[in-house]
């Protein structure tokens, strides 16, 4: 998915992520203000940086496995995420970018890979995921 895809869409309110997409361009869906859910994207390995920033309507994200890297400020001001699902255990602070959660839901839930729990809990924390986050496995 190309960057700047949908930048600012005022209609969009929920995306299918094709199999064949593995990249998730910087600012895609950047202010789509109407996008609350997303779904598919089994084959993203990169979200690129503000790839959903400012998406206000966004409620749960599931990052899929075959994720290796996130972008600075990716769900910046994303303010109604309140469910995050990690399925990939391969990110550590070079592979997500500043800001990535800064300003998502006050208390989410996030899930993650049960041996990842406490490194996540670390990890996510640092990259702005609220410090009132429930983490589950």
């Amino acid at each position: 998915m190309s960057t700047n895809a949908f930048k600012n869409n005022t209609v969009l309110k929920t995306v299918a992520i094709g199999k064949n997409v593995t990249v998730i361009g910087a600012n895609a869906f950047y202010g789509c203000k109407k996008l609350s859910k997303v779904s598919g994207g089994n084959s993203i390995v990169k979200i690129g940086g503000r790839a959903f920033a400012n998406c206000v309507s966004l409620n749960g994200i599931t990052i899929a496995g075959t994720v290796k890297s996130i972008g600075k400020q990716a769900f910046y001001n994303c303010k109604k995420l309140r469910t995050i699902t990690f399925k990939t255990s391969a990110l550590s602070s070079k592979t997500i970018g500043t800001k990535a959660f800064t300003g998502t839901y006050l208390k989410p839930t996030v899930r993650v890979p049960a041996k990842k729990l406490n490194a996540y809990k670390k990890l996510l924390k640092s990259k702005g995921m609220s410090g009132k986050a429930i983490y589950k496995k």
